[in-house]
């Protein structure tokens, strides 16, 4: 162990050491728990609507996730949309070279 660590450890006994209490630390304590506010024993707060323009402002908010929610869906299906067009067109195209190639296969098995 080192010169600091011996140092380091002799303040953590000394800061971590059991003191006595302060004269009278028992009789605060417990004056302080007979007091009501002490207990958590407040009064409730009464619930009132909140104002015209905290309403409205709660409503434009829900609009625009509203209107974004819907805004994104749409996009997502005009994507998808044309994501299946672009398949489709692919699909095609390789039918058409299929179709060629079996053409060519035919007559090369008709000549023969």
């Amino acid at each position: 162990m080192s010169i600091d660590e011996k140092g380091t450890d002799q303040q953590l006994q000394h800061a971590l050491a059991r003191k006595p209490a302060p004269d009278g630390f028992a009789q605060r304590v417990m004056a302080r728990l007979d007091q009501p506010q002490s207990r958590g024993k407040q009064t409730p707060r009464q619930w009132h609507w909140p104002s015209a323009s905290t309403l409205r402002r709660i409503a434009a908010a829900l609009f625009l996730t509203a209107a974004l929610g819907g805004l994104t869906a749409h996009q997502i299906a005009e994507h998808r949309r044309a994501e299946g067009e672009h398949a489709r067109q692919q699909l095609m195209t390789a039918l058409h070279i299929a179709s060629a190639k079996m053409r060519v296969a035919q007559r090369a098995v008709a000549h023969d």
